[in-house]
């Protein structure tokens, strides 16, 4: 079987419905990650450090603020970018449901990493690359298969918001700031052809 390098919209709505039938810190974790992957185009690096504070769920145009420090690129060069969190009302919810329980565990610190560990004594400790990544692969492992999980790397998610989002009718030049990319000529490449036909971002 042939498997294309992106998620499609009936997978991504598979794996979110999966996770969201479990009542498990760990699977609201899996969740929470697939979500800034795969629905909001963040990048490992970006995901760990992200602040309960980045993650703005009020007002007209609720996003993510990516700090400087945290995005990629040479320190003189990184901006700060916002990415769109209504674009998508479920992602929306499942992040501020979330963000509502992260600022009950860690006691109203909004400077407490947004994703964390969520082990007994360890809890409010950002987790690595490595250990985002294994979350990102065990996650579609279990719901995808395990060779369907070898085409799709965490990177993969930040693709498939792209492409996802372009076929939703979404245009490149929004889609390339909430990237956080300097050309739109580097967002061209993180379009994938599908062949859904689902106009909705998520398909939600």
């Amino acid at each position: 079987m042939l498997y294309t390098r992106i998620l499609d919209v009936g997978e991504v709505r598979l794996v979110v419905s999966r996770l969201k039938q479990r009542d498990s810190y760990g699977d609201a974790l899996h969740l929470v990650i697939f979500r800034l992957s795969a629905c909001c185009g963040l990048r490992c690096k970006e995901i760990r450090g992200i602040q309960i504070r980045d993650v703005r769920t009020s007002g007209a145009r609720p996003h993510i603020q990516i700090r400087k420090e945290v995005t990629k690129g040479e320190k003189g060069k990184r901006k700060v970018r916002q990415v769109p969190l209504w674009w998508d009302k479920d992602t929306l919810a499942d992040l501020t449901a979330w963000k509502q329980f992260r600022l009950v565990q860690a006691e109203g610190d909004v400077n407490a990493p947004f994703v964390c560990c969520q082990k007994y004594g360890h809890v409010n400790r950002p987790l690595s690359r490595s250990v985002l990544s294994r979350h990102w692969e065990r996650t579609l492992t279990e719901f995808l298969g395990s060779e369907r999980a070898k085409c799709l790397s965490i990177h993969a998610g930040r693709h498939s918001f792209a492409s996802l989002c372009h076929q939703a009718g979404i245009s490149l030049a929004n889609i390339r700031d909430a990237l956080g990319h300097s050309s739109l000529a580097i967002t061209d490449q993180y379009l994938h052809a599908t062949d859904d036909g689902v106009r909705d971002v998520f398909g939600g």
